[in-house]
């Protein structure tokens, strides 16, 4: 019975798929650097972001809260994300994602470029 049973250990040990940590690694190191290199711009852009007026109370500076850097580095990546996609990746409501998106539009920080369907939105670092 105990040969039975090494048998079946033995099979469902060479089932199982080979993992290559030295590209598994490579992989993580490059997922690291891209965020560091996202964490970077947003905190540049919210650098530029200390003296833009929200158009509203003039000389009212905005916040940039932790939804808006995760909004930002989220378009830094891919511009063609909806706010239905944001909202979803960042676990929030669609309507807080919608009013962010107006926060930041309206302080020049983000920017849409073509048609509400097909169109983008382009992070202009307080330069709109």
């Amino acid at each position: 019975m105990a040969v039975g049973n090494a048998k079946r250990a033995k099979e469902a040990e060479d089932t199982r798929e080979a993992v290559d940590l030295r590209a598994l690694n490579a992989e993580s190191v490059r997922i690291v650097a891209r965020q560091a290199a996202l964490r970077e711009a947003v905190d540049v852009i919210a650098g530029v972001n200390d003296g833009v007026d929200d158009g509203v109370n003039d000389g009212a500076k905005i916040r940039l809260d932790a939804t808006d850097r995760a909004i930002l580095a989220a378009l830094l990546q891919d511009g063609t994300h909806s706010a239905a996609d944001l909202a979803m990746m960042l676990g929030k409501s669609l309507r807080t994602l919608e009013r962010h998106l107006a926060k930041l539009t309206g302080a020049g920080l983000l920017l849409r470029k073509g048609s509400d369907k097909t169109g983008v939105r382009v992070v202009t670092e307080g330069r709109a």
